[in-house]
């Protein structure tokens, strides 16, 4: 194969989405380049670690900006120096400062930074070192969102050249493309030198030939796609076994220097390969796609029940692309829709929301219905429900059980009817971690290794045990994991007190000698004010100062708060009148009469 023809088939298998551009092996793999080294519990706590620090970085930078969004545009010093008091950096303030748009600016670039905040590197230790004993620290650190690759064998250079071949696109409605197939991989095999070509859209090649993922003739297409791609793109010899699968003959190993193949699971898959239906040797996710006009099923789906019933291809595209309505009816009934208010052209906006894969919360919203139809027919204020349909239903008279029943019949209600569809064709799209082993397994054996299966960290660790024992790296995904209950209903307990805290601040409270009570152990108790309460404003000059006195009083009429207003005053001095006030109001609540504040 010449240079020109090499360059021409690579330029138009990229435009057919069949072959990736050429990228760094590390922009592909984020494990790439790093060594392999025992499982140590020192080494998984660092990992631990790690990863915990930049979740509490992210989390810090929300919070900090959260902080200035607070403050608004044009805070005063006394603000600041109360902002600086709860927490906020010195470094953060003197940057908003210094900015011409600063508080707002200075939060948004802290938001940014947060949701750019890079994890550490992929974790990379030697598959045979795992065992049992490490098991509490593994997961422990996959609940700090950990990303872990248990390796067979030594990983690529991170600066090493690949490319990412889709399988799945050689497979047309005539059969495999073999031709296809075969140039595609000779061509990027020669192109990439000594670099990787990794394999993805198996599963989706295996359904689009009707073929079961869990089903020995799957897994035989599979590992025989897998060693023609290796023979081609590398000049490994092709097996008679292999190629007698797939109708092709068998092929002797030749001496050129060759590129590496290998099943990885992809950093940024989606990006990368935005049309390719299934990862590695992963089974495919979804059989449906999304459009202008609703779902639909995908290429792979189509291909699949073309082949295996073809005459109910028809029904099940009609059946997926009307299950907006499907959705409506399961859900709340549209004549229940109907009587409470809803017209025709609500329902009808509802259902294609619902067909285009919104959750009931959004298809139900603002967004959707529209302003007239909310204030018009439904007799409601638009303004309250932007986001929130949920509400709008429950304003409507449904209750939390029908709307929760709603939701359960919503959620996944294409994907379901589907599912029903395909298995009457003899085809299961749930796919059991067995299976995906077994498959994987078979990949690997075509390949001579270099093949990994991803497990994330809600599966544990049983999944990633039995694949290294069939000889499979394993990249286990961590999920940071949110708080738990104790944690949870501790941080309620805390953010009440605060929120209690941040009342009796702004509105101080006061007592006289006369509203003081014991606690029991010869010390005031504070008395709070009403929450209704009377007062005056009394207009004052003291030493050259105008004043504004406000006053609040309890039940009884006796005082129980103030608060100095000095409008005309520095933005220092209010604020020291103004912790003056609160000092006072304290005091008073606790049973200290005005008469010792004036005294003293």
């Amino acid at each position: 194969m010449k240079a020109a023809e090499i360059e021409s088939v690579l330029e138009a298998a990229e435009a057919d989405g069949l072959l990736s551009p050429e990228i760094e092996f590390g922009a592909a793999f984020r494990a790439a380049g790093r060594h392999r080294r025992p499982m140590t519990e020192e080494s998984l706590r660092n990992v631990a670690s790690a990863y915990a620090s930049a979740g509490l970085l992210g989390a810090s930078q929300i919070a900090t900006a959260e902080m200035l969004e607070r403050l608004g545009d044009a805070p005063r010093n006394a603000e600041l120096a109360e902002a600086i008091a709860s927490g906020l950096p010195q470094d953060i303030l003197e940057e908003a400062l210094r900015q011409p748009d600063g508080f707002s600016r200075t939060a948004d670039a802290l938001r940014i930074a947060a949701a750019n905040v890079q994890p550490p590197p992929t974790a990379v230790f030697s598959a045979n070192s795992a065992n049992s004993e490490f098991d509490p620290l593994l997961l422990a650190a996959l609940k700090e969102g950990a990303e872990i690759f248990l390796a067979q064998e030594d990983v690529a250079p991170a600066r090493q050249a690949s490319r990412l071949l889709d399988v799945s696109l050689a497979i047309s409605p005539d059969g495999l493309e073999s031709d296809l197939l075969c140039t595609v991989a000779e061509a990027a095999g020669r192109s990439l030198g000594d670099g990787v070509l990794l394999i993805n859209g198996l599963g989706a090649a295996v359904l689009s030939l009707g073929l079961p993922y869990d089903s020995d003739e799957g897994r035989a297409v599979a590992a025989a796609l897998c060693a023609v791609v290796k023979s081609f793109a590398t000049g490994a010899s092709l097996s008679a076994a292999h190629a007698g699968v797939l109708g092709l003959e068998a092929r002797r190993a030749s001496s050129r220097k060759s590129c590496n193949v290998a099943i990885l699971p992809i950093s940024d898959f989606a990006d990368l390969m935005p049309d390719c239906e299934s990862e590695g040797a992963a089974p495919v996710c979804t059989v449906l796609t999304y459009s202008d006009e609703g779902p639909t099923l995908a290429r792979c789906a189509r291909l699949a029940i073309s082949r295996t019933a073809p005459e109910s291809l028809p029904t099940i595209l009609e059946r997926v692309a009307n299950c907006g309505g499907e959705d409506l009816e399961a859900a709340l009934g549209a004549d229940r829709l109907k009587d409470r208010g809803f017209s025709d052209a609500a329902l009808d906006r509802v259902s294609r929301a619902l067909s285009d894969g919104l959750p009931l919360n959004a298809a139900f919203s603002r967004w959707v219905l529209g302003d007239e139809i909310i204030s018009d027919d439904l007799k409601l204020a638009p303004e309250k429900f932007d986001s929130d349909g949920l509400a709008l239903l429950s304003a409507m008279g449904f209750s939390r059980k029908d709307i929760a029943k709603a939701e359960a019949a919503v959620d996944g209600t294409a994907e379901d009817i589907a599912a029903a569809e395909f298995r009457q064709c003899g085809l299961e799209l749930h796919v059991s971690a067995e299976a995906e082993l077994a498959f994987a397994s078979a990949c690997a054996e075509a390949l001579g290794g270099n093949t990994a299966i991803r497990v994330t960290g809600r599966n544990g660790l049983d999944m990633a045990d039995a694949a290294i024992a069939a000889g499979l790296s394993t990249l286990l995904v961590g999920i940071r994991a949110p708080a738990n209950d104790d944690v949870a209903d501790r941080m309620e307990q805390i953010l009440a007190l605060a929120d209690e805290l941040a009342i009796e601040s702004g509105a101080s409270f006061a007592a006289d000698e006369n509203t003081s009570v014991s606690d029991g152990h010869g010390q005031s108790a504070r008395t709070r004010l009403p929450d209704r309460r009377k007062g005056y404003i009394q207009k004052a000059s003291v030493g050259g100062h105008k004043v504004y006195l406000h006053t609040g009083e309890f039940e009884d009429g006796a005082l129980g708060e103030i608060f100095i207003d000095m409008h005309k005053e520095g933005a220092a001095f209010r604020s020291l009148m103004n912790n003056f006030a609160i000092a006072t109001s304290i005091g008073l609540q606790y049973g200290v009469p005005l008469e010792e504040f004036v005294d003293a």
